[in-house]
């Protein structure tokens, strides 16, 4: 197999100035989703007016705008525009007022008295307590003229054996014990799997934060986050570094940040205390990763050495 390299076109995205021009069209993107907040909270009270269809304007730009969108960090500005319009539109919804009349109680007694009767009830209220005569055939009068809305067919009923049937006990099978004993054996090997794997990975993730604290000099300067994770020689590998990553930035011992220039940075957290680990606000990005973007990565980058050193594969 050839090297990698030059199989790689050569206005493949993988050049600095791509990377560059991708980084300035992504600014503009964010920007014009700020002015289109503006907007929207500029127009707060023209979009909630029943009649007003600025909303749908706003809706049409915001799709337009998310056609340019490429990156977790863009999609979290459509997301937050999204749930800003969710919410005028339900607002929006509230003001509308419809001439749909309520069922009036009152007015249907008065009909089905009629009907029965042969003649409408007038000058009668809710306040009136007085008792109304009806003719004695008044409920068949209703029923023959509610019964064609009532047409169906006679259903079959079938009488199945006696009426008293003794329930058959089954014999208990003498084997059940065997095979609970056997399903009792299985759970427990896999509990005692469960363990090994949630202490190989503690262990490993303890590994990596050690690794980073001698990378970053105890913290006093961050490093790149891809130059950090990315293992040049292992796709699979590189998923799994992330994955470690993961738990140390849940548990507040590191963080993640973006440079100057909209590069991923990681350092060690200074600052953690238990206090500060509960107060702080979580957010959960969900990092996709194609093999495709792991070998661009590498290309960026020019990682030529993983700085989490290869972990040797288990056959």
């Amino acid at each position: 197999m050839g090297d990698d390299k030059e199989n790689v076109p050569k206005d493949s995205k993988l050049s600095e100035y791509s990377i560059y021009d991708e980084d300035e069209e992504r600014r503009k993107v964010r920007a014009e989703y700020r002015h289109l907040n503006q907007i929207s909270e500029e127009n707060a009270e023209e979009i909630i007016r029943p009649t007003s269809t600025k909303i749908s304007e706003i809706i049409k730009v915001g799709e337009d705008l998310f056609s340019k969108v490429r990156r977790p960090r863009e999609a979290v500005h459509d997301s937050a525009h999204l749930l800003y319009l969710s919410k005028k539109s339900r607002e929006q919804a509230q003001e509308l007022k419809t001439d749909i009349v309520a069922f009036d109680n009152v007015t249907f007694i008065k009909k089905l008295i009629g009907s029965v009767n042969g003649y409408q009830l007038t000058g009668c209220s809710e306040e009136d307590d007085d008792e109304i005569d009806l003719p004695k055939d008044a409920w068949k009068t209703l029923g023959r003229k509610a019964v064609s809305l009532f047409k169906k067919a006679p259903a079959f009923e079938f009488l199945l054996g006696p009426l008293v049937i003794e329930v058959q006990v089954k014999e208990k099978v003498v084997r059940q014990r065997k095979k609970d004993e056997n399903v009792a054996t299985k759970k427990l090997e896999q509990i005692v799997s469960v363990e090994k794997q949630e202490e190989a990975t503690t262990k490993e993730v303890d590994r990596i934060y050690k690794i980073l604290k001698k990378k970053t000099k105890d913290g006093s300067r961050p490093i790149c986050f891809f130059n950090f994770a990315v293992n040049p020689e292992s796709f699979g590998q590189t998923v799994e570094n992330i994955f470690h990553i993961a738990f140390l930035i849940k548990d507040s011992r590191v963080i993640v940040d973006f440079d100057e220039d909209d590069i991923p940075t990681i350092n060690l957290n200074k600052n953690r205390t238990e206090e500060h680990t509960s107060e702080t606000q979580r957010k959960q990005v969900v990092m996709p990763l194609t093999m495709k973007e792991w070998k661009e990565l590498v290309e960026v980058y020019d990682i030529q050495e993983s700085t989490i050193p290869t972990r040797a594969k288990i056959h």
